[in-house]
């Protein structure tokens, strides 16, 4: 003889809304990368050599993955030679110009300041799942 015992949960279609990955971690991871990138351009800037115009430091940005849970976040140093060449690369990976690693360096130094955002985007995600 099987005993066979049905049961439903009211709230299951709630708790499983709360669970969604995309729900859970769009806003806080979205949020941590910006804060990375922002602290990534004001290092680039601080680090970037300056020149007669002024050109390298004032074209450091930053861009956040476009996708619904973002995957990184990319710091862009775009000015460019009168010839068209890229000048950051030229500075960034040339042993003639004497400021190799002018910007990947600072980056290094900003990563390993990464806990206390690490950290905010965790009580974010914890106070996502909290909310209703």
């Amino acid at each position: 003889m099987a005993i066979r015992l049905q049961t439903s949960v009211p709230s299951l279609p709630g708790l499983l809304a709360r669970l969604s990955a995309d729900r859970l971690l769009r806003k806080p991871i979205r949020a941590l990368l910006s804060r990375v990138g922002k602290a990534g351009r004001a290092a680039g800037k601080v680090a970037a050599p300056v020149g007669a115009t002024r050109q390298l430091s004032s074209n450091i940005t930053f861009r956040v993955s476009a996708k619904q849970i973002p995957t990184f976040v990319a710091i862009v140093a775009s000015a460019r030679s009168r010839q068209g060449f890229p000048y950051p690369k030229l500075l960034e990976f040339s042993p003639k110009h004497k400021r190799k690693g002018w910007l990947s360096t600072p980056l290094e130094g900003v990563v390993a300041r990464l806990a206390p955002d690490l950290e905010a985007a965790a009580r974010d995600i914890e106070s996502e799942f909290g909310a209703p």
